[in-house]
């Protein structure tokens, strides 16, 4: 098992366990897309990736540990325990994401 992330990536679930969204936020492209499977959510920029996840935080309170990290067909696939204000707490995770240069250009929450 490795835990070792992209640096955009360790840099998002640092921030992600902090609550801070203008940290979250400088992870991601200016153009980044979210996918969130489990909310049934797809969100398109920066106005919208951050509305999410000021709703995901006041909702949920959620916390991760990412377990495992594996590059796949182009993309980090972050294993993680999610837990938080949810039934079923914690959750596994998969965090699809594909980096443009240092940033997250694209997750998808499966």
């Amino acid at each position: 098992m490795t835990t070792n992330l992209p640096r955009p990536a360790a840099a998002f679930f640092e921030a992600k366990n902090a609550h801070d969204v203008d940290a979250m936020l400088e992870c991601f492209a200016d153009d980044a897309v979210v996918l969130d499977e489990g909310e049934n959510m797809e969100m398109r920029g920066a106005d919208a990736i951050r509305r999410w996840l000021e709703g995901t935080i006041a909702a949920y309170k959620l916390a991760v540990e990412v377990t495992d990290v594996a590059e796949r067909d182009g993309e980090t696939v972050a294993t993680a325990l999610v837990s938080g204000d949810f039934p079923g707490s914690p959750i596994e995770f998969y965090y699809h994401l594909r980096l443009d240069g240092d940033k997250i250009a694209q997750m998808a929450i499966k």
